[in-house]
């Protein structure tokens, strides 16, 4: 059996939304299908990635047609929503430590050190802020380049 790996929104979304990375982001999670590797979230997975469609929507990328057919593919996605509740102090101080102005990244952060497994995600900015101290953190944008 394979170890999950934790999975954030900025990573799903380019499965079903146009974005850079989207190719690459695609090819990993039919791998992890094939390998049957679960993938876990957070909680708060469900409102951010509900959040980024309304985006699209607002910014007139997607019709409100293509805003409900996106939103029902990722919250269809096979994807293990782990309760934070018991955790969300734990995310605060962890947050503080990384020098974090808001909390939600270090849920994933903390989420994944809790399981002992790989956290992927599809935010430069926050793999580049803490693949130095957290060598689990992966980036799906190091797949396109090599």
């Amino acid at each position: 059996m394979n170890l999950p790996v934790c999975v954030d929104a900025s990573l799903t979304v380019k499965l079903v939304l146009p974005e850079q990375d989207s190719g690459p982001a695609r090819t990993l999670w039919a791998e992890w299908e094939r390998w049957g590797v679960e993938r876990v979230v957070p909680t708060l997975w469900g409102y951010e990635v509900a959040s980024v469609v309304r985006k699209y929507g607002r910014r007139g990328i997607l019709t409100p047609d293509e805003e409900e057919e996106a939103l029902d593919l990722l919250l269809n996605l096979p994807v293990r929503v782990v309760d934070m509740w018991p955790y969300h102090r734990d995310a605060w101080r962890l947050a503080r430590d990384l020098g974090m102005t808001v909390t939600y990244d270090a849920h994933y952060l903390l989420l994944a050190r809790e399981l002992g497994v790989e956290f992927w995600t599809g935010d430069k900015r926050l793999y580049e802020a803490v693949k130095d101290r957290f060598g689990w953190v992966r980036w799906i944008g190091e797949l396109r380049e090599g």
